[in-house]
Formats: structure tokens, C-alpha cells, sequence
């Protein structure tokens, strides 16, 4: 049997786990409403899904907070490759 050594996350790696999982749970909630036909199963995946994505703007406005969570600015020919690549799908 091999040693099993712990793990310690710190607080940023923690609050980054709990993000993902609440990204992760979004993902599966809104999965699981498009593929609900019975509207008492639905209203309540809705009441879920609200729940979680309230939870995940409160952990990102933490990791925010601490200066965990660095935004990248986006170049001005980043901006408008995007922005060509969205007129063409709206035309």
C-alpha cells in the first residue's frame, strides 16, 4: 500500500475549487433544463441553477476582492477579431 500524502490548498486555490464546481454546476443545471419537459421539474432545476449562479458571483467577488481573480485586458486587434466574427454571424 502506497504512503498517501495530504494536500493543503491555500485560500485562492480553495476559492478557485469552488468556483469551478459552481461553473461546472451551472453547466449541468442548464443542461439538465433544456432536456426537462415536466414544468414542476423545470421551475425547480430554474430555482437551482439561480441559486448556484448567485453563489458564483459571490465567489468570484471574493477571489476579486483579494486580488486573486486578474483579468486580462484584451488588445485592441483581439477586440476587433471578435468583433468582425460577430458582424459576420449577425449578418
Amino acid at each position: 500500500m502506497k504512503d498517501r500524502q495530504s494536500t493543503t490548498l491555500n485560500e485562492r486555490d480553495s476559492l478557485f475549487d469552488m468556483l469551478s464546481t459552481e461553473k461546472r454546476l451551472m453547466s449541468l443545471y442548464t443542461y439538465a433544463i433544456a432536456e426537462g419537459t415536466e414544468k414542476a421539474y423545470r421551475k425547480e432545476l430554474f430555482s437551482c441553477l439561480q441559486s448556484v449562479a448567485e453563489e458564483q458571483l459571490n465567489l468570484f467577488e471574493q477571489l476579486d476582492s483579494r486580488n486573486y481573480y486578474e483579468v486580462e485586458e484584451a488588445g485592441r486587434s483581439e477586440l476587433e477579431q471578435k468583433r468582425e466574427s460577430l458582424s459576420k454571424l449577425k449578418n
